[in-house]
């Protein structure tokens, strides 16, 4: 598990700034935060909360911080890397039981996950880390403190404000229910996802979630699906022999609920990310709760099921992800030129 979150953690934190959709974006974010004084960030969190000006003090902040230490953009991206693979590693360590479940999560974050976490979306991915530490709180029921958790990440990126009320919603106590009447329900939300992004817009403020014409997660979409049908079958057995996963199933149910926002604007799959990303946890929990046989023999399902992933993989847009390290040229993404 080391030797994979250290290999993840080295490709984020020394990516090139060309890596990623919105990597260059966020360094000369960072350039320019050398320019703002300490007076000017503490009026800056004074003018968000007491006048609604501007957004996400607590990433300014954050930047800050960093900057005390280093002025190297990738210096900040291996921190932005450590906290989030730290985090993440803590959660697989406490409910994962086995190197062959731990190394399936990290097969199931490669191929669903690693072209947001890892390249992308610097703001959230320090949001879910914060997430990430509050969990145990979520799992204790120490409200306090996971509300205070949930409001510092929501200070770095508003998205995370939607995990507040999954405080409640995690501990449902049938989410074998809950996951079926979702996957019942997810053909009716995407009818009437038009409706609902103009909901999310009015209700968490969300404006900038444009529709888009070219939207559209497809196979982001027939993964998760196909995933949820597998858990739904194998909820009741795995719920009677590790009752805490239920936490699990409640968030890959709500993620069911905000999946269709996606094909109306891609930006919009971020809240959907705060609640797939259990995915990790909970398939390779499922995967250990049953056996394969062929010709009447026991076969290695881990192998099989990460066999499966792998052709998933190949098949993905990720598996062609152009990719430098940062001591290494690379054309910025076609969002930049021209600019």
């Amino acid at each position: 598990m080391f030797i994979s979150s250290g290999i993840l953690f080295l490709q984020s934190g020394l990516r090139n700034v060309g890596v990623g959709v919105d990597t260059y974006g966020y360094s000369i974010d960072y350039e320019e935060t050398k320019l703002i004084s300490w007076h000017e960030t503490y009026y800056s969190i004074l003018d968000y909360y007491i006048l609604g000006v501007g957004k996400d003090p607590g990433y300014l902040v954050f930047k800050k911080l960093i900057l005390i230490f280093s002025d190297n953009y990738n210096f900040f991206l291996c921190v932005v890397a450590a906290l989030f693979f730290y985090s993440l590693s803590k959660i697989l360590l406490n409910y994962l039981t086995s190197i062959n479940e731990l190394f399936l999560s990290y097969i199931i974050y490669v191929v669903l996950f690693l072209t947001f976490y890892s390249f992308t979306g610097t703001r959230q991915v320090i949001a879910t880390s914060i997430v990430f530490f509050a969990f145990n709180s979520l799992m204790n029921r120490r409200g306090w403190s996971y509300f205070l958790a949930i409001l510092l990440a929501s200070s770095i990126h508003k998205s995370a404000l939607i995990m507040l009320p999954f405080y409640l919603i995690s501990q449902y106590d049938r989410p074998g229910r809950l996951m079926l009447f979702n996957i019942m329900l997810f053909p009716i939300l995407m009818f009437f996802s038009e409706q609902m992004m103009g909901i999310l817009k009015v209700a968490g403020g969300y404006k900038e979630y444009h529709s888009n014409s070219s939207a559209g997660t497809p196979a982001f979409t027939a993964i998760y699906l196909m995933l949820c049908f597998f858990l739904l079958l194998k909820s009741k057995e795995i719920l009677e022999s590790q009752p805490n996963s239920k936490v699990f199933f409640n968030a890959a149910s709500v993620g069911l609920v905000f999946l269709p926002l996606s094909w109306i604007n891609p930006s919009a799959l971020r809240l959907v990310m705060y609640f797939s990303i259990f995915l990790v946890i909970l398939v390779p929990v499922v995967v250990s709760s049953f056996s394969i046989k062929l010709a009447g023999k026991e076969i290695n399902k881990y192998y099989l099921i990460i066999l499966v992933l792998i052709v998933l993989y190949l098949q993905s847009s990720t598996a062609n992800y152009d990719y430098r390290f940062f001591w290494q040229e690379m054309k910025l993404p076609d969002v930049y030129l021209g600019r």
